[in-house]
């Protein structure tokens, strides 16, 4: 900054420094605004007010992807600190109680992060009680979790990132995993050591018949062992799920699933809100930087 420049006189606000610390962990317009709850041409008008102050482009956007520049690195280093340290203030001073109820889709969604969720949100807040519902069968189906939010039968749930929906609020990333096929042991793939999605395609039934993350998981296993299917899934789908006759290769070419915090729109509360940031606090203290997939095109 030059003597005389006032570019950087007035300090960025609060909501400006949220959308750029949100868009440098999403790389994606759409998902930013769908967690701040922001229209995608709001979020771009605050993340350019800032460019012009900064001097300078802080994302590098094309069709298909959102990258941070040198720039931008540099600024989200720099602001991540007081930011936290802003939410961790506030978070001390507020008392959240009650009772919290938390639902997970599949046992693989959490990668397995959900005790460390749970204790690091139990001492912050020792006077709300998280409750996990067991999981049934209607909430192992396809829907199953998103339709026990909108009933109000769950506060928040952990799930596979879900397309978008109506009614839906998605909140911080809980985990990207690697993606991988389960197979019979004997199976040809098994004994190559790795898929690829050409490989998935050509399965019995392909893609849609190989039954993937939103079937029964425990089901799966047991077809899988039949050799009537192979099951795209994710590394740590054996943690949870064995059999002596399946095993894992890796799924070459696929971009790694996420799973992520979901609950009903409009029903957020302070419960709800202090999970939330537990979650990405903790997101942002382990994750490595995510590598945008074929679906992380710039909004």
């Amino acid at each position: 900054m030059t003597a005389g420049d006032t570019t950087w006189t007035r300090v960025p606000d609060l909501r400006e420094i949220e959308v750029v610390l949100v868009l440098a962990e999403e790389l994606h317009f759409g998902r930013t605004a769908s967690r701040l709850r922001l229209s995608s041409s709001r979020v771009s008008q605050l993340v350019s007010r800032l460019e012009r102050r900064a001097g300078g482009r802080l994302f590098e956007r094309t069709s298909r992807r959102v990258t941070l520049t040198p720039l931008g690195e540099r600024l989200r280093d720099g602001l991540r600190p007081p930011y936290e340290e802003i939410h961790r203030l506030v978070r001390s001073l507020r008392e959240v109680s009650g009772r919290l109820s938390l639902a997970v889709a599949d046992l693989a969604c959490d990668d397995p992060s959900l005790p460390e969720l749970l204790g690091a949100f139990g001492a912050l807040h020792p006077h709300c009680l998280v409750v996990t519902p067991g999981a049934g069968r209607e909430a192992r189906e396809p829907g199953g979790v998103t339709r026990a939010l909108r009933a109000g039968e769950v506060d928040l749930a952990i799930a596979w990132q879900p397309a978008a929906e109506d009614g839906l609020a998605l909140g911080p990333v809980v985990s990207r995993q690697a993606r991988v096929l389960a197979v019979r042991r004997d199976h040809p793939l098994a004994r190559r050591g790795h898929a690829t999605a050409r490989d998935l395609a050509e399965e019995p039934g392909g893609p849609a018949g190989a039954l993937g993350l939103r079937g029964d998981a425990a089901e799966a296993l047991w077809l899988i062992a039949a050799g009537r299917i192979a099951h795209p899934t994710v590394a740590s789908f054996t943690d949870h799920y064995r059999h002596p006759d399946v095993v894992t290769v890796p799924l070459r070419g696929v971009p790694p699933l996420v799973s992520r915090l979901v609950w009903a729109a409009g029903e957020e509360n302070d419960r709800v809100r202090a999970f939330a940031d537990v979650v990405a606090e903790a997101r942002r203290r382990t994750a490595a930087p995510p590598q945008p997939g074929p679906d992380d095109a710039g909004g």
